[in-house]
């Protein structure tokens, strides 16, 4: 039954959202299992492959979501969703959406080595923002994204 209700506030707070939110959050909700079931057949080069072969907008979108926007929505709709969304494949879902978009954004994943073990992390950032996670090192930057 609490699954329910979290499932009510969920459709509660993505009513509450601006429309552009809200097509984004529903677009990322029907991405997931496209990116999901590509990483699990083709891999993550050739799941990239066909993201950055997708059409770009030629044009920004007026009201586009923000990249770090875009993270939160992601976010909520893999919570919403029978998939768990590590922060892979929520990454490729954000920078497909961004990209179809045409908002400026790089899909990055990096890696750190804290004492003894090999993190790797993968997230979307603004192409002209700063590094959005400095404690790893970039090891597969792709695109700007944008127009």
């Amino acid at each position: 039954m609490s699954s329910l209700f979290s499932h009510l506030g969920a459709l509660g707070r993505a009513v509450a959202l601006r429309p552009e939110a809200r097509d984004f959050a529903a677009r990322a909700w029907l991405g997931a299992p496209v990116v999901e079931l590509s990483l699990a057949v083709a891999g993550l080069r050739r799941t990239l492959g066909w993201i950055e072969a997708f059409p770009v907008s030629a044009e920004p979108r007026r009201e586009a979501v923000s990249v770090k926007e875009g993270e939160r929505l992601v976010r909520g709709a893999y919570k919403a969703h029978i998939f768990g969304g590590r922060c892979l494949s929520r990454s490729l879902v954000q920078y497909l959406l961004h990209r179809r978009d045409g908002t400026s954004a790089r899909f990055v994943v990096g890696v750190r080595r804290p004492e003894s073990t090999l993190d790797a992390h993968a997230w979307v950032e603004g192409a002209s923002d700063p590094p959005a996670n400095p404690e790893f090192q970039s090891i597969l930057v792709a695109g700007t994204g944008g127009a």
